[in-house]
């Protein structure tokens, strides 16, 4: 099988390096091949190389160190940083189109004479990678690099707050571009990332979010790629210490030996998304049909009950175009700042703790989200009156349209708890318990369609 390289793109970016220095020089090949000639073909290897990020940096030291003293030493580093230096290569060139690369090649071109100095220093200890004689052209090139990253960022921000950017969830805080419900994904796209943390920057202001909240988006789409981040990101949601953390690696690295393409393939063979909680269910989940005959239970929508449609395959499979399938309900209850979850089953009654089982969680979100989608329907359409605290102290039952801002928050909020508690009892009475309910929430129970032990009174959950 061919190896995948860039060997081509490097050769084909050598000669025309090469082509432009031989026109500049005026050499004269029919003469043959001096040293000159080849001291430029170098030069024009090292700019080529450094443009498929292929520059030598601190990472390719410690692997000739280690090389140098034990195959094993390489072998474990390079299980742990198979890609330390390209990393670190693509988070300069990210770094260089942005308005942080602009500053930095401001500074470099007004001591130019020093950097020219350095460059001359470096190159005579066998450290430079392109002949000192070329740092003007790489600073002035820096610098149009710069100039391009900080335009890209302004015009992300402004796209944003025209309200052409989605900041989705699901997507990681990753920005998308939004043509109607059409979602595009520029991020990778080589030099894109300024404009990414532009619309990153301007929507996380847009939505209220504090400082840390806004650096935290900013940078983002810079440091995205970066090796430390990936291994930080790792143990994010951890803390129970580096024995964990050990394991939540090696899980990684054994899934990165399911190929991609089988993890394509299998993202076309079901609706939805899986709900992965094990190492096992997320290496079932990336092998075609597995998820469905081992039974993985689905994420449910809270807001609808829904487990997804066709176009969570045809999201998953195109690559940088996604559809947007949110509901109008959901949208509004978004826009209030509300954010919500499936339940997790998990709860704590009379001091004793009772928890479902998968498949359990799974028919008790799909109630859930049925639930709001009723109310919040209802709701929104303004044919259904919720009580609400006014200025001075009292309630009163209004509609949607009749209540301020903070009112409808509050009513949906009081929405979802209140179908949350009706779910816990469901969960409740299906496990064969007893429940006691007030003569209103027993009427509601019953509309809903809830049976088994469910009785008048004001004992709460009784076990059976």
């Amino acid at each position: 099988m061919r190896q995948l390289s860039d060997n081509n793109y490097v050769r084909e970016a050598t000669v025309r390096y090469f082509g432009k220095i031989i026109a500049e020089r005026g050499y004269s090949l029919a003469t043959g091949v001096n040293d000159d000639i080849m001291n430029d073909f170098a030069t024009a290897a090292g700019l080529a190389m450094s443009d498929y990020m292929h520059s030598d940096n601190f990472f390719n030291q410690i692997e000739t160190m280690l090389a140098e003293k034990s195959e094993a030493l390489l072998f474990f580093y390079k299980l742990i940083l198979p890609f330390g230096s390209a990393s670190w290569n693509w988070f300069k060139a990210a770094i260089r189109f942005s308005p942080i690369g602009l500053g930095q090649s401001i500074y470099k071109l007004a001591t130019l004479e020093k950097q020219v100095i350095k460059a001359e220093s470096d190159w005579a200890k066998g450290k430079g990678q392109i002949s000192p004689e070329l740092t003007e052209y790489l600073i002035r090139r820096n610098l149009g690099s710069g100039v391009i990253g900080t335009m890209s960022m302004i015009l992300g921000m402004i796209l944003s707050a025209l309200g052409y950017v989605d900041l989705e969830d699901d997507d990681y805080g990753v920005p998308k571009l939004r043509i109607g419900n059409l979602r595009v994904d520029i991020s990778t796209v080589f030099g894109s990332s300024s404009a990414l943390a532009g619309m990153a920057l301007m929507k996380t202001i847009m939505e209220k979010g504090d400082y840390m909240d806004v650096l935290d988006a900013t940078m983002e789409p810079l440091l995205d790629g970066f090796f430390l981040v990936q291994i930080l990101e790792l143990d994010q949601y951890n803390n129970n210490g580096w024995a964990t953390f050990i394991l939540s690696f090696m899980e990684q690295s054994l899934l990165s030996f399911i190929p991609n393409g089988l993890r394509w393939l299998s993202g076309a063979t079901y609706t939805g998304k899986y709900k992965t909680n094990t190492f096992f269910e997320r290496a079932v989940a990336r092998i075609p049909f597995f998820g469905s005959v081992f039974g993985l239970e689905k994420k449910v929508n809270p807001y609808t009950g829904d487990q997804g449609n066709a176009w969570d395959i045809f999201n998953r499979v195109v690559p940088f175009f996604s559809v947007r399938t949110t509901s109008a309900i959901e949208d509004n209850t978004k826009a209030l700042g509300i954010n919500k979850d499936e339940l997790r089953g998990q709860y704590e009654i009379n001091g004793e703790a009772f928890e479902l089982d998968s498949e359990d969680v799974a028919n008790l979100n799909k109630m859930y989200g049925q639930w709001n989608a009723d109310d919040l329907v209802e709701f929104y359409d303004n044919r259904a009156k919720y009580s609400v605290k006014m200025e001075n102290g009292t309630f009163r039952e209004l509609t949607y349209s009749q209540m301020t801002e903070t009112q409808r928050t509050n009513a949906v909020q009081n929405l979802f708890s209140k179908n949350a508690e009706y779910a816990k009892i469901y969960a409740w009475l299906m496990a064969g318990n007893a429940y006691y309910a007030s003569a209103t929430d027993y009427m509601e129970l019953k509309r809903l369609g809830i049976t088994g032990k469910l009785f008048k009174g004001t004992k709460g959950f009784v076990k059976a």
